[in-house]
């Protein structure tokens, strides 16, 4: 994404900034709820985001309370795509519905959000928020996100 590598999961909009946002300390003494406090905050605020998105050379516009380009199906250990894969050599564009609590409940516990494989996709937000890469927060704004196939050799006993 941009001069940025991420691994499984580039966000933008709500709730993509809550892994960045966490306190080490309450992290370190609540777990996981210390993200589920905070996603349970960002759910209550209504979050709209306007996004061009092309792919292939069409370009589309939505609204949508946040998306993801992910590698594999699960997202802060749920399973949110069903046909993801991480080593196919393509991502998901994932685009929630604008829902009530911003797609929260709709993503976890019904997934029925637009998902299309990509290689390649421009995102270009009207806001510039900033994205989440893997947790760690990334560049703001507009954005070209490419998949780029056997390019980190993994060494493992098995």
């Amino acid at each position: 994404i941009g001069d940025s590598y991420f691994a499984y999961v580039a966000a933008f909009g709500c709730y993509s900034d809550i892994a960045y946002k966490a306190k080490r300390e309450k992290k370190q003494r609540f777990g996981k709820a210390s993200y589920y406090s905070l996603a349970a905050k960002r759910a209550l605020k209504r979050a709209k985001y306007a996004v061009r998105y092309a792919v292939d050379g069409k370009s589309v516009v939505k609204i949508v309370p946040f998306l993801m380009v992910m590698n594999g199906s699960d997202i802060g250990g749920f399973k949110v795509n069903k046909n993801g894969s991480t080593d196919d050599g393509m991502m998901e564009l994932f685009l929630p519905k604008v829902a009530p609590f911003n797609g929260l409940v709709q993503t976890l516990v019904n997934p029925k959000s637009e998902v299309i494989k990509v290689s390649s996709v421009d995102i270009r937000p009207l806001d510039s928020l900033p994205w989440c890469l893997d947790g760690e927060i990334g560049p703001s704004g507009a954005v070209t996100v490419s998949v780029l196939t056997k390019k980190v050799k993994v060494f493992s006993s098995k």
